[in-house]
């Protein structure tokens, strides 16, 4: 019966990937956070948080969606109490949860009921530098969420856990030293374009621009896509179009609706993290015919005001990307086994 449920799960990805809809959705669980970071806008966002029978309501939708893969972050999305309840729908709908999380408040928990359920873990981790994050978060407890990665990382598990850096001016040269840090703890490691000026999600700071520093940034991106190549090879494929998009002029068309969609903490649906000033209510066929209504507006933002988010560009980017993926399967394969499917 599980293998019978499995396929039938495979078929409903299969099909919306076909009708191009989306598969994938990140949703804004909380406006909350300990943090404040230079880079993140969530602060100025003060919706209050769904009960957990609203949280429920809104799945409901989620799933007629055909949603598969699910982001849950904010905010800090273990601010809420009833983050195993909202883990536990995630697997009795059949879709696949990723916790987006600062890792402040991970403890034993939430890693018993994670390491045994095809859930996937990933700590964001902008330094090591104790005065830098302090500076970038405005936060000061670096010690205690590498001590919680520390206290993990020989935790078996089924989902991937991975550690990601949001790349700035400021953290750049550190790439190497996080990467090496998140290894030596049994995590993946990725990193992320910093994004502003464009829409609803990035905050602009002079001091996180890269500036006369873009060079040497996509210098970084290009060394660590070069290891990439011959270990995590999607990772590569991702890191290399990133870098075309690090150049500027970049006018590739952008996955949002077609394979991404947002939920925001008040449980209404947008087409992409940039434009989650629109937005809706409503069950599947209202959301669906909402989000028809936004394509022309998403087209316009990535031919004028493109942007690099992992949510609308990673999955376009491997079904693009399907000859080279089918000719590297033995490297995938042999990282997977390890480090198991980010989505």
């Amino acid at each position: 019966m599980i293998l019978v449920m499995h396929f039938f799960n495979k078929i409903k990805i299969l099909q919306n990937i076909l009708l191009n809809k989306p598969i994938l959705a990140v949703w804004y669980l909380t406006d909350k956070c300990n943090f404040d970071c230079l880079y993140c806008m969530v602060h100025e966002r003060k919706t209050e948080d769904l009960s957990f029978d609203e949280i429920k309501e809104t799945f409901y939708v989620i799933k007629d969606l055909g949603i598969r893969y699910i982001f849950l972050q904010g905010g800090e999305p273990l601010l809420r109490k009833d983050i195993i309840q909202i883990l536990s729908l995630c697997l009795e709908y059949k879709i696949k949860p990723t916790i987006v999380t600062n890792g402040t408040y991970i403890n034993h928990e939430l890693i018993n009921y994670i390491k045994d359920r095809d859930i996937n873990l990933t700590i964001s981790l902008p330094t090591l530098n104790h005065k830098k994050h302090l500076e970038l978060t405005k936060n000061d407890n670096l010690k205690e969420i590498l001590k919680n990665i520390e206290q993990i990382k020989n935790v078996k598990h089924i989902g991937n856990w991975s550690i990601t850096t949001t790349i700035t001016r400021t953290n750049y040269n550190e790439i190497n030293h996080i990467k090496d840090f998140a290894e030596k703890n049994n995590f993946m490691y990725a990193i992320r374009s910093y994004i502003h000026d464009i829409g609803a999600f990035g905050k602009s700071d002079s001091k996180l621009k890269y500036g006369e520093r873009r060079e040497d940034i996509i210098r970084a991106f290009r060394e660590l896509s070069k290891i990439e190549e011959k270990r995590n090879y999607l990772a590569h494929l991702i890191y290399e179009e990133e870098i075309k998009y690090l150049k500027e002029g970049y006018s590739t068309p952008c996955d949002a609706i077609k394979h991404s969609i947002i939920v925001n903490s008040d449980g209404s649906f947008s087409p992409c993290i940039e434009h989650v000033n629109q937005k809706i209510k409503g069950n599947k066929k209202i959301v669906n015919n909402f989000l028809a209504t936004c394509k022309d507006r998403v087209q316009n933002c990535y031919q004028n005001t493109p942007c690099f988010h992992g949510c609308s560009r990673n999955i376009g980017i491997l079904l693009r990307s399907k000859t080279k993926i089918l000719l590297h399967m033995p490297t995938i394969i042999k990282f997977l086994s390890k480090h198991k499917s980010f989505f």
